[in-house]
Parts: structure tokens; C-alpha cells; sequence
């Protein structure tokens, strides 16, 4: 198993708590309510894909003054988990949640809640009282005022617990881009990370037309065969011929900072695992732009099976 500095939050160690996110709720609070949808989708799929333990808990759903559910783009994701219903603000104060939390036997706690400035608030003081370390997501959360969910963050931050976002965390659970993990969650990031992926966008876009080539080193020398040799690929003028990728010996090793400025797209252009264990760059695979990305000549490479590319492009 992986070892993890004590303060990195990794599948292993953390568990995720959503607390109160329900309509009626969201209507008290000043927020930007589509930002505020996205960003718990993003989480609430990532812990999902990669089986982060979820703690889903409610105040009133069930009768009362109005029924209020948790926001289905939550329960959606979760139909399997039990939601939690209390009477209370104080989350931390409910048995059950409490119970649910310690079957997960995990320590580290990424919460999020409405608002930030009374359930959330209380259900984190109560988590640290208790020897939890807790990661609170202020993109996912919403106080009732503005002025509230800043002075709800300071005051969190001051008692002991880390203010995090919701990428932030995806990217901390799986941070290896050449890992089945971050290909498990890449999809999620792209459809909901918002502006933090629109490099990755255009890049996609850059490669789909042909004008950049996605760097070999994205899908060579990760997967079971490490020592798989890259195609030979003109880089398109005299000048840069000396940088032009040759077929090599199978032990060779391959870096990226011999590629042309602006063209290193291995860390962006990230990756899924072929079925042969050979890392592939996940948003060709996924859009089906690998044959128009990347056209193949018939030949392979020195005959280890990886097809050839055109010597100019």
C-alpha cells in the first residue's frame, strides 16, 4: 500500500461527510447555487469512483415544516447509502452520525455542509474535539451570509481543521495522472472541474486537429511493459530535426524535456490503461479522436507491436 506524509489526504486514509445539502437549506444561504451543484457532483462522483467511505446526513427531511431532501445530484450518486435525518444543527451531536463515521475507521474527515456558519460549523468542532483531523471543502459549502461563511472558515481554521476545495481534493486522492485511478476520476474532472480543465480542453482540441501530438511519453514506459519504444514522429521543420523521436532500443528511457517547448502534453493529456495494461491518453480514448489524433502507417516500432507514425505530420 502506498505511505502518505501524515497531512496528505489519499483513498486510504479519508472519508467523505456532506452535510445538509438540501434545497430548502440552499435557499438560505447567499451562494452561487450552480457552482455550488457542480463542485459537490465533482466530489460526490470522485469518492464514488474510487470508493472514498461516504457519510451523507440531513436536518428535517423527513417531516416537519416542509420535506427536504439531499439534492439528488448527491443521492443520485449514492442511492446504496442511507441518508442520516436529524432534528439538530448540532450534526456531531446525533448518535448515528457519529456511529457511521467510526465504521469507516478512517481519521481523516472531508466535510462540506449548509451552512457553513451553523451545521457545518458545529458538526467540524465536534470532529476535531473528538481526535478527527478534518479537511473542510469551502466550495462546497455556503453560509447564510457571505460575511457568515468567512468568518465560519477563519474560525474553523483557527480551531484546527484545513480549508480545501473540491479538485483539490479529487487531485490529492488520485494523484498519479498515469495511475487507473486518475483515469477512473479524469471524465468526472473534465465534465464538472470547470475552468481548471479548460487547458486540458484545448489541448484535446490542439491534438484532434493534428497540430500537437500527444507526447508518447503519456502512454509508453507506465504500463506493464515499461520499456516499450516510441514512434518515429518528424516534428515538422529542419530546425527541429534534431528533436525527432527515433525507434529505440527496448531498455531505453524516455523524457520529456527533450520535446519542443509548448508540446510537453503528457501531465495534461492524461491517461487510461489499455487492455493490455498500456497507458493511453483517456480523453482520445474517450471522445474517440485516437485514430484522427494519431494516424498509424501499417509498420510497427523495431517490431515490439506499437504502430509506426507518418514521418512528418
Amino acid at each position: 500500500m502506498t505511505t502518505h506524509p501524515p497531512t496528505e489526504l489519499s483513498i486510504e486514509n479519508s472519508a467523505l461527510v456532506l452535510i445538509d445539502h438540501q434545497p430548502w437549506v440552499a435557499f438560505m444561504c447567499e451562494t452561487n447555487a450552480t457552482l455550488l451543484v457542480e463542485n459537490l457532483t465533482l466530489i460526490s462522483r470522485a469518492a464514488k469512483a474510487l470508493g472514498v467511505p461516504t457519510v451523507l446526513t440531513s436536518v428535517g427531511a423527513k417531516g416537519g415544516v416542509l420535506v427536504d431532501p439531499l439534492f439528488t445530484q448527491i443521492t443520485d450518486v449514492f442511492p446504496e447509502i442511507a441518508v442520516i435525518d436529524r432534528t439538530s444543527t448540532a450534526a456531531w451531536a446525533d448518535p448515528a452520525l457519529r456511529a457511521a463515521v467510526e465504521a469507516t475507521g478512517r481519521k481523516k474527515l472531508v466535510m462540506a455542509g449548509l451552512a457553513t456558519d451553523v451545521c457545518l460549523t458545529q458538526a467540524v468542532l465536534g470532529a476535531l474535539k473528538d481526535g478527527y483531523e478534518v479537511y473542510f471543502m469551502t466550495d462546497c459549502s455556503a453560509g447564510t451570509t457571505k460575511e457568515g461563511h468567512e468568518d465560519a472558515k477563519l474560525r474553523l481554521v483557527q480551531a484546527g481543521a484545513k480549508p480545501v476545495n473540491a479538485t483539490v481534493v479529487a487531485f490529492e486522492w488520485a494523484p498519479d495522472y498515469t495511475s487507473p485511478e486518475r483515469a477512473a476520476i479524469q471524465p468526472i474532472l473534465v465534465e464538472h472541474g470547470g475552468a481548471s480543465v479548460l487547458a486540458i480542453q484545448y489541448l484535446m482540441a490542439q491534438v484532434s486537429a493534428g497540430i500537437l501530438m500527444c507526447q508518447p511519453e503519456a502512454w509508453w514506459g507506465h504500463g506493464r511493459d515499461a520499456r516499450r519504444c516510441p514512434p518515429t514522429r518528424s516534428w515538422g521543420s529542419a530546425a527541429t530535426s534534431s528533436r525527432r523521436r527515433r525507434c529505440c532500443a527496448p531498455s531505453s528511457r524516455h523524457d520529456c524535456r527533450t520535446s519542443p517547448p509548448g508540446r510537453r502534453l503528457s501531465a495534461l493529456a492524461t491517461t487510461a490503461l489499455d487492455e493490455d495494461g498500456t497507458v493511453l491518453p483517456w480523453s482520445l480514448r474517450l471522445r474517440g479522436w485516437w485514430d484522427r489524433a494519431l494516424p498509424m502507417s501499417a509498420g510497427t516500432c523495431a517490431g515490439h507491436g506499437r504502430p509506426n507514425f507518418p514521418a512528418s505530420h
